[in-house]
């Protein structure tokens, strides 16, 4: 059963716990006791849903506010969007709030919202939800307030929920992180689970999913619910269907891939692109090989930069990894078909076994009565083993 986000036509699945440890966080709040609890994860991962989905069922006020790329140097943006969230019969300190000018002390501003939102506690029957969205584009002066009033809640019936991205730009501090150990709670979004992406691909009307379409789908979108409901907008219902074969990446992330690829030096364009051939995941050195890039180490520090790739090390080897599958299914797609084979060749002649074999079938143009010979051979190798779905 799936339910409506409320302000959107979106469906809502999944996230028992986190709405389970919400629901607890209010009932603290209720109780007298004020609570701070921080949704955090990915972009697209559902943290907006999950707060609107819990406003929907509790009945409180809610003053809320989010922060905003484009408005990051605005002083007060954040805090004058609280002032004016306010119950329209709220008096006095929380509408001051509207009035901050630009060089106003955050300490002093952050009594001021302490207090605002403590007196608007105490008009209301049920606690006072108050929500800060992206707190990563939350203005200074705004987030230097805000931490200082939430620091100092304690006994007031007051609920504070903060969103915010591990991975954002401006990622929160370790005065942040302090206060949301000591004095809240932090909820890490993960992707949803096979059944629930099933379940909101029906919903989203893309049909229904058996469980190994379901999986298959969900290794690939990782579970996030925004590039799996952009999948079902894009690709016809019989090809989400399908229990195996590739994927696309949604048309609106691939072209912010491709133009974050696009900007860097020809070098890191050739590391990603081959890294893209060989997999999610393989070692800087056989890219680096296989695009023939002379100075691996600074296209490597480029593409981590743009958040192309990341780097880990595997018992002392330097390994390359997209962050999520849809970024090396984008740019593998956007290969043209002569460049997509010739790293494929190179990527066959550099590797050995079904790896070299694999290769050369992604590199084939048409019928190659060699390669078939081979792979027949590899398919009756596999059966005698028992290993038929190889």
């Amino acid at each position: 059963m799936d339910v409506r986000v409320p302000g959107s036509q979106q469906p809502f699945v999944g996230r028992k716990a986190e709405l389970d440890a919400l629901a607890e966080a209010y009932a603290q709040a209720s109780g007298g006791r004020a609570r701070i609890v921080c949704v955090e994860g990915v972009a697209g991962i559902g943290k907006t849903a999950l707060v609107r989905s819990f406003l929907a069922v509790a009945s409180s006020p809610v003053v809320s506010a989010s922060g905003d790329e484009a408005e990051m140097t605005l002083p007060w943006g954040v805090v004058s969007q609280l002032a004016q969230g306010a119950p329209a019969d709220s008096s006095g300190p929380l509408r001051q709030l509207a009035e901050l000018r630009p060089g106003a002390d955050p300490l002093a501003s952050g009594r001021l919202l302490l207090d605002a939102v403590g007196v608007l506690a105490s008009q209301q029957p049920e606690p006072v939800v108050l929500v800060v969205e992206d707190l990563h584009w939350v203005d200074h002066p705004s987030a230097q307030a805000l931490r200082f009033a939430l620091r100092r809640l304690n006994e007031e019936h007051v609920l504070a929920l903060v969103t915010t991205r591990p991975e954002g730009p401006v990622p929160f501090d370790d005065g942040w992180r302090r206060l949301f150990d000591d004095q809240g709670e932090r909820l890490r979004l993960a992707g949803l689970k096979p059944p629930e992406v099933a379940q909101l691909v029906s919903a989203l009307g893309g049909g229904t999913l058996s469980g190994s379409a379901a999986c298959r789908l969900w290794r690939h979108a990782g579970g996030n619910p925004l590039y799996t409901r952009c999948l079902v907008e894009e690709l016809d219902p019989a090809v989400l269907a399908a229990a195996s074969g590739p994927l696309p990446a949604p048309r609106s992330l691939a072209t912010l891939l491709v133009a974050r690829l696009a900007a860097c030096a020809p070098g890191t364009q050739d590391l990603v692109s081959a890294a893209a051939v060989l997999g999610e995941r393989c070692s800087l050195a056989l890219a680096a090989l296989i695009a023939d890039v002379p100075a691996p180490a600074d296209a490597l520090g480029e593409a981590v930069a743009a958040r192309l790739l990341a780097e880990n090390h595997d018992d002392g080897i330097r390994q390359l990894q997209f962050p999520h599958p849809l970024m090396r299914a984008a740019i593998y797609a956007d290969l043209s078909p002569a460049r997509r084979a010739a790293f494929h060749l190179s990527a066959a002649r550099l590797t050995a076994g079904a790896v070299a074999l694999s290769h050369r079938v992604a590199a084939a143009a048409g019928p190659d009565a060699e390669l078939a010979a081979e792979l027949a051979e590899v398919a009756r190798a596999a059966a005698a083993g028992g290993m038929h779905a190889t």
